[in-house]
């Protein structure tokens, strides 16, 4: 008796180690495994992956550039109200054109050759001469409307500025030398606190550009009249600003008043 009852104890205990989901109860009361293909594991769920959106995603919006003037009160004393931008430039810090003085358009070559109101040379000058050594007199000493490269590109409302008024703008204005958009040249605050930006463009001899990024030359619409084959103009660098006269063949930039 003691054995059998030693060998039921056993088999009960086995039974019990067994895990329990994988019994079921049969018909007949008897304890049965299930077989293996009976019992359902969960699978992983799967990783929902995001549809592509065949939506067309908005254009980028492009800086819109104008190269239209946008005139700037410096709170100068005479009053002169000065373009934000050179002739031909579509922003502030762009070169624009370059002309040769008492011309309106740009060129490919800037020589005596070239120049519009001379024979060649800078003796045989046709216009705006006061000294018969350098050509014909007509004692002309500031570019008439026609001759304006800023009129004849911006219209009647613009014109050049004289060799006052780029005195002026050198004598009542503060001039900080500086960086724009990678453009070198000066910020040139007036007495009201408003600003302009002058690029340093350079300027154009026969078909190269000379002291792009270094030095500016501004032309302004009066002759210089003890050399009539000189205009004056205003020239920088990064350590001075100056009026000076050059010689009119010359392709400098134009930064234009109002009228």
């Amino acid at each position: 008796m003691n054995i059998l009852k030693t060998t039921f104890c056993l088999i009960f205990t086995f039974l019990l180690a067994l895990p329990a989901e994988t019994f079921a109860q049969s018909a007949g009361g008897q304890i049965s495994r299930k077989p293996k293909s009976m019992v359902k594991k969960e699978s992983p769920a799967k990783k929902k992956t995001p549809s592509k959106s065949t939506a067309k995603k908005p254009a980028a919006k492009r800086a819109v550039r104008s190269s239209k003037p946008v005139a700037v009160d410096l709170g100068l004393p005479s009053g002169t109200v000065w373009a934000d931008r050179n002739i031909g430039a579509n922003s502030p810090e762009g070169y624009g054109d370059y002309f040769a003085w008492g011309e309106t358009r740009p060129k490919s070559e800037y020589n005596w050759s070239t120049l519009k109101y001379c024979n060649g040379s800078y003796n045989t000058l046709t216009k705006y001469c006061t000294d018969s050594s350098y050509g014909t007199v007509d004692n002309k000493t500031v570019l008439e409307p026609s001759d304006d490269a800023a009129t004849a590109n911006w219209g009647n409302s613009w014109r050049m500025p004289t060799h006052e008024e780029h005195e002026e703008l050198s004598e009542k204005c503060t001039w900080i030398w500086t960086t724009r958009n990678g453009v070198k040249g000066y910020n040139v605050t007036g007495p009201n606190g408003n600003s302009i930006f002058l690029p340093a463009a350079g300027y154009r001899y026969d078909s190269s550009v000379y002291y792009a990024c270094s030095h500016g030359f501004y032309w302004s619409a009066s002759l210089f009249e003890r050399h009539p084959s000189s205009a004056w103009n205003v020239r920088f660098y990064s350590d001075y600003h100056y009026s000076s006269s050059y010689n009119r063949d010359n392709g400098r930039t134009v930064r234009a008043v109002a009228r």
